[in-house]
């Protein structure tokens, strides 16, 4: 079995944890970094931090995005959520490119980063979820919530 740049088999070991899962966080890394969590906005934390609120919830997933060096905003699109294969997976589905927020950086931030270069990275932390698993969810939802013309 291949290894994704996103994701380690060493989550068979006896300290399994949810955060080992993504190889680039460093459990130990103090470094600031910038995190988006979905319905939460940014915050301003260390990796280390990171790694222990994934670890207390493991149904929440953590991807990477790349910032252009002088942007202030950031959008993001439901394929920033997805891992490596599941990107491949779903790139033809008609939603993968929306919207799911555009959020402006803060200033400190800006400055850090116009100045030192500094944030190079977006955390994104959302739930865990995919396309099928959102499809099969809204089909079950909508079955629930409609009532037969009496």
């Amino acid at each position: 079995m291949a290894t994704d740049t996103w994701q380690s088999d060493s989550t068979t070991s006896s300290q399994s944890s949810n955060s080992s899962r993504f190889d680039f966080l460093d459990r130990k890394d103090r470094r600031r970094i910038i995190v988006y969590k979905r319905h939460k906005g940014i915050t301003v934390q260390s990796q280390e931090d990171l790694c222990q609120a994934l670890d207390k919830d493991p149904h929440l997933r953590c991807s990477r995005k790349p910032l252009p060096r002088m942007c202030s905003r950031v959008d993001i699109r439901t394929e920033d959520l997805y891992n490596e294969p599941e990107k491949t997976a779903y790139q033809h589905y008609p939603n993968c490119k929306a919207s799911l927020a555009s959020v402006g950086l803060p200033m400190g931030v800006s400055m850090r980063r116009m100045l030192f270069g500094d944030f190079s990275d977006l955390y994104i932390v959302s739930p865990e979820s995919s396309p099928t698993n959102s499809q099969a969810s809204s089909l079950q939802n909508s079955r629930e919530n409609t009532r037969p013309l009496e």
